[in-house]
């Protein structure tokens, strides 16, 4: 194995969302995929591993130059820079969609309250909305009816991710929900979360507002573009799957990870493979 595939196997090992989401692909198909989400999520995970805000500052330069040599401006350094080199020529890839990414990965990671439920949604549309565009692009099925798709799915997931990580982002000092809706229901974001009863209700209405993403996101897709995006579909039902063991669970966030056993994985994506294939 190659230094490349070590970093793609990092976020899409066996039982990953990601990996069963593109286990219908072809072989080429899915190692573009792969090597894609590898490189956005070794950019994503700098705010959630560099504990000092230094050492992020130092890895955030350090991608804005590969970037940068992607756009033509020196050679990438990095496998999985390198690796996206050949990305971006087979699929006319803009490097300003990575440069947009980042800067909204560093933008992220030097806020961690939001007053207000559109602040977290521009968060969420930081996190996600440019990871779909560049899948879409890859998949062939990009139209504007599709980037409307991918901007409410990417909005839909990302609320998703909230609610699961909620006890691992509180606990490096992040909160992703908005002071106005804690202040709605009564909950003090200066007190421990875990211990207030009112933050079901907040988490309940933010399960509503994923879920409403979500509906709208499939009102945007046509059948015909559906077996195309199947990756989108798969990924999209694991992570509401996950949304609903949180509900069933009572959204007892802070007491553990939820997680979906990897053969119920395989049957969701092999459903919805049958489903919506060619």
């Amino acid at each position: 194995m190659d230094i490349l595939e070590s970093f793609q196997q990092q976020v899409t090992q066996r039982g990953s969302d990601h990996y069963y989401s593109f286990l219908y692909c072809d072989d080429d198909l899915k190692k573009d995929l792969l090597l894609l989400t590898a490189f956005l999520h070794t950019l994503a995970d700098i705010k959630i591993n560099a504990n000092d805000p230094q050492i992020a500052q130092v890895k955030y330069q350090f991608w804005q130059q590969e970037i940068a040599a992607l756009g033509g401006q020196g050679s990438p350094q990095h496998p999985l820079s390198q690796g996206m080199q050949t990305l971006m020529g087979k699929y006319s890839l803009s490097p300003d969609l990575l440069v947009g990414y980042l800067e909204g990965q560093v933008t992220n990671s030097q806020y961690n309250a939001y007053n207000h439920f559109g602040e977290v949604v521009q968060h969420c549309h930081r996190e996600s909305y440019i990871p779909a565009l560049l899948q879409a692009k890859i998949l062939d099925c990009q139209d504007d009816n599709v980037v409307k798709f991918a901007h409410d799915l990417g909005i839909a997931v990302a609320l998703v991710d909230i609610l699961q990580h909620l006890r691992r982002d509180t606990q490096r000092g992040c909160l992703y929900l908005a002071k106005e809706d804690l202040d709605k229901a009564g909950v003090s974001s200066q007190d421990n979360l875990a211990s207030q009863e009112n933050l079901t209700k907040v988490l309940e209405e933010y399960a509503k507002r994923a879920q409403g993403f979500y509906s709208q996101a499939l009102n945007h897709l046509s059948d015909s573009k559906k077996a195309r995006c199947l990756p989108f579909l798969i990924y999209a039902k694991l992570r509401f799957r996950l949304l609903e063991l949180i509900q069933e669970d009572g959204f007892q966030v802070f007491q553990h990870e939820l997680a979906i056993p990897a053969i119920r994985k395989w049957w969701l994506a092999f459903r919805c493979h049958h489903r919506f294939r060619l």
